[in-house]
This record gives structure tokens, C-alpha cells and sequence, in this order.
């Protein structure tokens, strides 16, 4: 680790995603959505560096994107494979720069059925958000800086 008086852009971490959902019980492809404007961040612009993708157990796939007012969608990360055993962060080799006119999505996808091997509940039951492992998370935990 070395430290720098000063640094050409500051990051910060930016946690992006919903935090009120449920799950219904059975249900083998439930995915819940939450979107975010840049208007509601003061139209400010953004360069994403990294992603980290975040679910827990039953989570099964994600869909993270930016489209901006002309309707131009960029990829931020996304994946029919989430395993919650292995959570890499993604970095970047040119950061992606996201707009002040952009909303960000944020998808994630689930299966609370009785066939997933990674099912808590016996039989399946609803699944509401929180932090604990047996409850669900959707987040893009994304590295950026002011643009």
C-alpha cells in the first residue's frame, strides 16, 4: 500500500440495488428490479472502474446496465451464473463512463424452488430482503468516480 498526497480521481464505493423485496415461495425465476437516475445524483457523470456483483443463496442471475436519455443501454455486468460461493469483483480495463442523463438498473434473479440444491427452507417459503445469508440481497457494489 503506498500513500499519495494527492490522486487524480478519489473512488468511491457505491452500493446499487433494491432493498425491498420479496421472493415468493416456489417460485424458480423471480427477479426483482430497481432503477436509479443520475438526475436524483445531480446529473453528475461517473466512471465505473469495477463491479461486484451480490446476492445470496438462491440468487441465480443478474442484469446490471446504465441506458441513457437517447435510449443507448451499456452493459455494466451480467451473468446466468451467479454462484454465491465465488463473488469476484469485476475490474475494468478502461473504465465505463455513465452519464448524468442515465438511469442505472439493477436486476437480479432467483429461484426459491424445492429443486434448487442451495434452498434453506423445507418446504420453500417466501424470501424477504436482509442482510442475513437465509434472506436476499441485489446489489451492484460498483467502484466509480466523479467523471
Amino acid at each position: 500500500l503506498k500513500l499519495e498526497s494527492t490522486v487524480e480521481k478519489e473512488m468511491f464505493y457505491a452500493p446499487i440495488g433494491p432493498d425491498n423485496f420479496v421472493i415468493p415461495a416456489g417460485d424458480a425465476s423471480h427477479t426483482a428490479t430497481w432503477e436509479f437516475s443520475m438526475a436524483d445524483f445531480f446529473g453528475l457523470s461517473i466512471d465505473v472502474f469495477g463491479v461486484m456483483p451480490h446476492m445470496h443463496l438462491l440468487g441465480r442471475g443478474y442484469d446490471f446496465k446504465a441506458v441513457n436519455d437517447a435510449g443507448v443501454e451499456s452493459c455494466i455486468s451480467r451473468s446466468d451464473a451467479f454462484d454465491f460461493s465465488t463473488q469476484p469483483t469485476y475490474w475494468f480495463d478502461t473504465p465505463l463512463t455513465i452519464d448524468g442523463t442515465s438511469t442505472i438498473s439493477v436486476s437480479c434473479t432467483y429461484d426459491n424452488s424445492a429443486s434448487n440444491p442451495n434452498q434453506q427452507n423445507d418446504p420453500p417459503q417466501d424470501v424477504f430482503w436482509g442482510e442475513n445469508t437465509q434472506q436476499e440481497m441485489c446489489f451492484a457494489l460498483m467502484y466509480v468516480a466523479l467523471h
